[in-house]
């Protein structure tokens, strides 16, 4: 039988997750057309100072989904271990 560890506190949820955001540099982001097209891109980012910065084109299908709403899925780390915002 697989023994497991022990979930984490949400303390360190939110630790971890803001020690991620500092280290990591690649997301993909999720974000849907106003027909509901699906569109799934990796992106670099930026933690900056409690501010996720990101760019692209404003060409790319990502930017173009975006505007309109301003709603994203944006996902960073590895599957096991994946932060959702």
């Amino acid at each position: 039988m697989t023994t497991r560890e022990p979930a984490r506190s949400r303390e360190q949820r939110k630790q971890d997750t803001l020690a991620r955001l500092a280290k990591d540099h690649d997301a993909w982001v999720a974000t849907a057309s106003p027909d509901g097209e699906p569109t799934l891109m990796p992106l670099s980012f930026l933690w900056d100072r409690g501010t996720l910065v990101m760019c692209t084109r404003h060409t790319n299908p990502t930017a173009r989904n975006i505007t309109p709403r301003g709603k994203v899925a944006l996902t960073v780390g590895p599957t096991r271990d994946v932060v959702h915002i």
